[in-house]
């Protein structure tokens, strides 16, 4: 599953904001509002006055302005094994697995328990409503005029591509998985890739590699004595698989009006709070799925677990997620 080689992903996630004519006492005026917002390894930015925020934790205190960066990221191939039973993610990434050593059915040995080469992070959403009785909260950066306000939040957008080659599907795409946990009781977990992956097509987890090159799969690292000894070793946890949604399974275009569906759907992501509920909270989890099927070699149709550092490594590769509410923000 793995090569030394790094891949380099830039970290910025990014917001938009447009502005619509209103009236108010037959004078005109324009009033900024914004109706996405956006994460991505390319920019986070809102407007100040926007309607949907997005937000981060600094410390013990909450950040809602126009920019979040991250520096530069360096993602290797990793895997959380199959999901818990709730959706979530185990609690431990692991990669570099060492030819022959793992032993026993789980990653606590053989492999390298990861703290980098994937990035989790949580962002925060709340939407405003102009409401002119409302003194605001400076304590929670909301200003007079304006309160929170509750309203449905899809993913209108989604992008998960490779920076250098956007067309192309055969090389370290399709590894990138996104993971999204709505906290609370009842918050939706998605596991997103690419193309998704279906219940009748799972991913393996598991299965005999060749990591030591020499052209046979690996045998157990054991003594002689041993009772695996001579036997090829199966890495991974036997009988775990991945399935994930696509983006067109989880993302909600705006209709013709640039509005979203008048009434939920399973698509929801989550409903921001009116101030009776906590500020709605996302952690995200990007990876690179070090089981993931990728070509071995430049033969199309050529697979394999064993990632080609030729083929995959070095590349940038771009996620991007709009976090919508459409036009029919406003009331």
């Amino acid at each position: 599953m793995k090569f030394n080689k790094k891949l380099i992903v830039p970290f910025l996630a990014s917001v938009t904001g447009l502005s619509i004519a209103g009236g108010l006492g037959g004078a005109f005026a324009w009033y900024q509002f914004n109706s996405q917002v956006r994460t991505s390894f390319i920019g986070t930015s809102v407007a100040d006055t926007g309607v949907l925020q997005i937000g981060y934790m600094d410390g013990t205190s909450m950040v809602w302005g126009s920019m979040h960066t991250k520096p530069s990221l360096n993602f290797v191939p990793v895997t959380f094994g199959a999901l818990n039973a709730d959706g979530t993610l185990k609690a431990k990434a692991y990669g570099y697995p060492e030819a022959g050593h793992q032993t026993g059915s789980d990653y606590t040995t053989g492999w390298r328990e990861m703290s980098a080469g994937y990035y989790q992070y949580d962002i925060y959403l709340r939407a405003l409503k102009a409401d002119s009785s409302s003194e605001g909260d400076a304590t929670q950066g909301i200003a007079p005029g304006y309160k929170l306000a509750a309203k449905d939040v899809y993913l209108s957008s989604m992008t998960l591509q490779d920076a250098d080659h956007p067309s192309d599907d055969t090389l370290v795409t399709d590894a990138l998985r996104v993971h999204l946990n709505v906290a609370g009781e009842g918050g939706v977990k998605h596991l997103i890739s690419k193309n998704g992956i279906s219940d009748t097509d799972p991913l393996n987890l598991f299965g005999k590699m060749d990591l030591d090159g020499d052209g046979a799969n690996d045998k157990y690292f054991v003594p002689s004595s041993s009772p695996d000894s001579g036997k090829e070793c199966i890495y991974g946890i036997n009988g775990e698989t991945q399935t994930a949604k696509s983006i067109s399974d989880i993302v909600q275009p705006r209709d013709a009006q640039g509005n979203m569906p008048a009434t939920p759907n399973e698509k929801k992501i989550l409903t921001t709070s009116d101030g009776t509920t906590p500020t709605a909270k996302i952690t995200i989890t990007v990876w690179l799925e070090g089981w993931a099927l990728l070509h071995a070699n430049d033969t199309a149709g050529s697979s394999s677990n064993v990632w080609n550092p030729h083929m995959n490594a070095g590349m940038q590769v771009n996620v991007d997620m709009v976090f919508d509410v459409g036009n029919n923000i406003i009331g």
